[in-house]
């Protein structure tokens, strides 16, 4: 569940499973019912005013103002999005700042680039797995002028960064 800020509770099934403030990602795996069950999922916000929400809380705000996109009390501001993945996947920038994926040009010329990769992958199931991640770089007109691989065992319940760099592609 992405996009709710500040202070509320994620109620699945009936049951209050999550309490949260300031968040805004929320794996509520373990809370569903997986099959032909119906799940009930309410998002509960708390959009009174308190100290720990700008402007408020007038010292905290001047230490982070600069950094802050001035949410005033909180809410749900955006679309809420909820995401169903494999139990293989790659992970989501929001996890850690190596989560997700990466896309560099470590070499690129007017004559020519070299595109790398990164892709943090993560194993949720119970046993190790092979993984192999193809990366395509596409031109303007969505012809493959690159395509790379990147093989790893993934040990049950961890993760696996997977790095692959192109060959030379010309003119890019």
């Amino acid at each position: 569940i992405h996009w709710i800020q500040e202070r509320g509770q994620i109620i699945c099934n009936d049951k209050r499973e999550i309490e949260y403030v300031s968040g805004v990602f929320f794996d509520i795996t373990d809370k569903v019912k997986f099959g032909t069950e119906t799940n009930v999922l309410a998002i509960k916000v708390d959009n009174r005013r308190n100290a720990k929400t700008p402007p408020d809380d007038i010292i905290e705000w001047t230490q982070w103002r600069d950094g802050m996109d001035f949410i005033l009390f909180g809410g749900i501001y955006r679309d809420v999005y909820i995401t169903t993945t494999s139990d293989v996947y790659i992970e989501k920038p929001w996890i850690d700042k190596d989560a997700g994926i990466r896309i560099t040009t470590p070499q690129i010329s007017q004559s020519q680039a070299q595109v790398e990769v990164s892709a943090r992958v993560r194993n949720d199931r119970s046993q190790s797995i092979q993984v192999t991640v193809t990366n395509s770089v596409l031109d303007a007109n969505n012809t493959v002028v690159a395509s790379m691989n990147s093989s790893n065992t993934i040990a049950a319940g961890s993760t696996a960064l997977f790095t692959s760099r192109s060959s030379s592609i010309a003119s890019p």
